[in-house]
């Protein structure tokens, strides 16, 4: 291919006593004023280790998301995005499960990775139920104090049906909200 690009490959090979290995093939032409050849130089490194710590995180992510899968709660996990004066500005979504992307009738790539600011824009609407805060203060409020506010006292609303942004939660906080009465009596 391009003679200016190095070459770079992981192969898996059969080791002579029967086990599989697995090298990283590194290497770069050396070449004149004219472009001529003149040498080639390359590394083979073994990474057999760091490929079976791959399979095993693999293997450990597949267990959990068939467990979040068999879950009858829609569920999602975010990472907190946040500006310069690190502010948490919004939230990426790294987790959705198969009720999550079922309650938001989008698909699991249309979410995980995603902008929750682009992907539940209700999450973003002032709610009077809320004294005019969002749902995304909310999160925000959970991520820095730990403490869920919005079970005291909260009657959410549902938006129409093409704007999604607290369906995921209502279920959840009305559950919550149930246990928490329950607990209190």
């Amino acid at each position: 291919e391009d003679s200016n690009y190095p070459y770079d490959q992981i192969v898996r090979y059969k080791h002579k006593k029967g086990h599989t290995v697995w090298i990283r093939c590194r290497g770069n032409i050396i070449r004149d004023e004219k472009g001529k050849p003149l040498r080639m130089i390359g590394v083979h490194n073994d990474i057999t280790i760091q490929k079976i710590n791959e399979e095993k995180s693999n293997s450990k992510s597949n267990v959990l998301k068939a467990i979040l899968d068999s879950s009858l709660n829609g569920i999602m996990a975010l990472d907190s995005l946040y500006d310069e004066n690190y502010n948490i500005i919004d939230f990426i979504v790294t987790v959705a499960n198969k009720e999550a992307c079922k309650m938001t009738n989008l698909k699991e790539d249309d979410i995980v990775g995603k902008r929750l600011s682009n992907i539940l824009t209700g999450n973003f609407k002032p709610l009077k139920s809320l004294d005019g805060k969002t749902l995304f203060d909310e999160y925000k409020d959970v991520v820095l104090t730990g403490l869920l506010s919005i079970l005291n006292e909260v009657k959410i609303k549902l938006f129409e049906t093409d704007e999604k942004g607290s369906e995921i939660l209502t279920k959840y906080i009305q559950e919550q909200k149930q246990i928490l009465e329950v607990g209190q009596k």
